[in-house]
């Protein structure tokens, strides 16, 4: 990859980070957007867990990136199943 443009030093610095920080650097990354979701669930942030599913992928390989996604999904889905579905007002 080009390493003089941003997205080429960023691929090189996630293939170069030895697999223990790379799961740490992921966990955490997970931990934190998870933590602001569950605060914060009218925001939205669901999307911002592809990034961290990439970087999984990157740094990891496709078995890690693929475990990454699983996880990512059920903390997006799971906050929201306590809520009751509300029903319109009869006319």
């Amino acid at each position: 990859m080009n390493s003089h443009l941003p997205v080429g030093r960023l691929a090189d610095r996630l293939h170069s980070l030895p697999r223990e920080r790379a799961w740490f650097a992921i966990l955490l990354s997970v931990t934190a957007l998870a933590l602001a979701d569950a605060h914060f669930p009218r925001i939205g942030l669901a999307p911002l867990y592809i990034p961290i599913v990439c970087a999984a992928c990157w740094a990891l390989g496709s078995r890690a990136g693929y475990l990454v996604a699983i996880v990512a999904a059920v903390l997006t889905v799971v906050p929201h199943l306590a809520e009751l579905p509300r029903l319109s007002p009869p006319c």
